[in-house]
């Protein structure tokens, strides 16, 4: 009788204490060498048996069915099946005959033998594997819930091996909150940060390019500001954010608004500032010999002030008085400065606005939440949708927390603020003059943090706004007393 050696391992965890193949198979040739058995064929094979469809198996029941062989011999039964199909196959196989003899390390399996028996062990094997797969899916849970993560780390961070914690990689983390600022900016495609980035440095865990696939992967993953989505839920992580919520809506606002700058070949500062007051279309630009124009899209097909280009020497000298508007005299900054430290120590600090908002937020989150448990008690609501429903609120609060603990620890010292302002308003002093000395890619990135719309008629610049928070820089009068000027001390 001639007996198919196969030998299995899978590489999941259920198989950890199962001897390797090669020890497998070394130990059952000296057993077949033993009982006189003749081995016509040895099959490896790695991969688990929980599931229907594992190649080598197959192959191994179709030289058993052919009649190439008699016997198999192999560990033990659970090396066979750990599912009912392939189980019931193998045991239909040797109750009729096909198969002669199942010889395992310390056993053999005959025809004759009560089949009941062979039903119980391979049923517990299969029970073995479903309790596994249990226990490690409610450690999992048990993990997420401590704020822990039990898969592979996030690009950006490394794996703790000693304590099972996460912890941020000196490298890529940087990386990643590069991605974070730069993308909020809405100066840059997918596309073109993972040019940019690759000149940083940035490669991915194996050392290749880190496509634009991978750079909007990253910007949509809330695990980075600490929150962790795991089979459909969420939990709050204790892992390092890196990066701030507020960081992280802001690119997302920035990609939903569906900002997908091309490629071009020429690099125009201005574009995307300015509209048309006629139409409301967008101001473009082209470059003609050396020097840049602007003109209007016309995107509509009817406005007058297409004809109309204009130099772009000619509205950046417009757009400069945009700098006029926010530079406030220093001296008077300094006084602004040492009075807010003096007012500091002699009143205290009073909680900001914006954790007020948040912890308000909390609250009525809460009352959403007894809400829908009101209405699901009350069978007004299926359980599907209070699931889904307290799975939002879970994930909302979440976040406002995080959003909190950011805003607690950003003004737990009150003097961070306070320098804060001080250089935002020395900065504004700057900006004209750093402007015009920047490179076009400096211009573009002053251009937008500051201005927010311009709008052009008859190659004038007839109005225009500030971004906050130059937009409270701008509305502040240049003869503004010393306690208006006080008043600013917290606007950033």
């Amino acid at each position: 009788m001639k007996y198919i050696l196969y030998c299995r391992k899978s590489q999941e965890s259920e198989d950890r204490q199962v001897q390797s193949l090669d020890a497998q198979e070394r130990e059952l040739k000296e057993r077949a060498s033993l009982l006189g058995i003749e081995i016509s064929a040895v099959y490896h094979e790695s991969m688990s048996a929980k599931i229907v469809g594992r190649p080598v198996f197959n192959e191994v029941i179709k030289q058993i069915q052919t009649g190439k062989a008699d016997g198999l011999l192999t560990w033990k039964l659970d090396r066979l099946a750990r599912n009912f199909i392939d189980g019931g196959l193998v045991i239909d196989l040797l109750q009729r005959g096909v198969l002669k003899s199942i010889q395992t390390y310390d056993k053999e399996y005959l025809p004759s033998d009560n089949v009941l028996m062979m039903a119980v062990e391979l049923g517990m094997a299969n029970q073995y594997s479903r309790d596994l797969s249990e226990n490690v899916k409610r450690g999992n849970r048990q993990k997420l819930m401590q704020g822990g993560w039990p898969c592979n780390a996030p690009f950006g961070y490394l794996n703790n091996r000693v304590d099972k914690t996460l912890y941020i990689d000196p490298v890529h983390g940087k990386h990643v909150q590069i991605i974070f600022e730069y993308y909020s900016t809405g100066l840059y495609s997918f596309g073109d940060l993972a040019k940019v980035l690759q000149e940083k440095g940035l490669r991915s865990k194996t050392g290749n390019k880190v496509y634009k696939g991978q750079i909007q992967k990253i910007l949509n993953n809330i695990f980075y500001y600490g929150v962790v989505a795991y089979t459909g839920k969420h939990y709050e992580g204790k892992h390092e954010a890196l990066v701030s919520k507020d960081l992280f809506d802001k690119c997302q606002v920035v990609m939903n608004a569906g900002s997908k700058p091309r490629k071009k070949k020429h690099l125009f500062p201005l574009t995307g500032l300015l509209t048309c007051i006629e139409c409301g279309c967008a101001i473009t630009a082209q470059k003609q010999k050396t020097f840049h124009y602007y003109h209007c899209t016309n995107g509509k097909g009817n406005c007058s002030q297409k004809p109309n280009y204009i130099r772009e020497e000619s509205l950046e000298e417009q757009l400069c008085c945009i700098f006029d508007d926010i530079i406030f005299d220093t001296e008077l900054i300094e006084i602004m400065y040492q009075s807010a430290l003096e007012r500091l120590e002699c009143e205290g600090v009073t909680q900001n606005n914006a954790i007020e908002n948040t912890q308000k937020e909390l609250t009525a989150l809460k009352g959403r939440e007894d809400r829908l448990l009101d209405a699901y008690m009350a069978q007004s609501i299926d359980r599907d949708i209070y699931e889904q429903k307290q799975e939002e609120i879970k994930k909302d609060r979440i976040a406002l927390n995080r959003s909190l603990s950011d805003l607690q620890t950003k003004h737990q010292d009150p003097r961070t603020t306070i320098e804060r302002t001080k250089k935002l308003f020395l900065d504004s002093n700057r900006a004209k003059s750093e402007y015009k000395s920047a490179i076009p890619e400096r211009k573009r990135e002053i251009m937008y943090e500051v201005l927010s719309n311009a709008l052009v008629m008859d190659k004038n610049i007839l109005a225009y706004q500030h971004k906050s928070p130059y937009d409270i820089l701008a509305g502040t009068p240049k003869n503004a007393g010393f306690e208006t000027m006080c008043a600013l001390r917290d606007l950033n």
